[in-house]
């Protein structure tokens, strides 16, 4: 949550301070021509004019959440997973050289 709220207020803050006609407000469903009027791309030589589709990946929140809760038991837990890994590397040279 606390993620999203922060990604929210810098996001307002960019539209803020950003001119309007130098910004840009992509959304991927959009695909590559407002992206190529932006940079100033003729027509005829964007990827869209080629044929090349818009690359797409999942980038909604409740994915942005779960990864973000992910990341958290990792740093939380960090410690006991490298003990663990220590533990592990450990064991493995004694199996082979005892």
């Amino acid at each position: 949550e606390q993620a999203a709220q922060l990604y929210g207020d810098w996001a307002a803050d960019v539209k803020a301070s950003v001119p309007q006609e130098q910004l840009l407000v992509h959304k991927s469903k959009d695909g590559w021509p407002p992206l190529c009027k932006a940079l100033r791309i003729p027509d005829s030589e964007c990827p869209s004019a080629r044929g090349e589709p818009y690359p797409r990946a999942p980038n909604d929140r409740a994915r942005m959440l779960l990864l973000f809760g992910a990341m958290k038991i990792l740093v939380d837990y960090f410690p006991v997973i490298a003990a663990g890994a220590v533990v592990v590397v450990v064991g493995v040279f004694w199996c082979v050289w005892r």
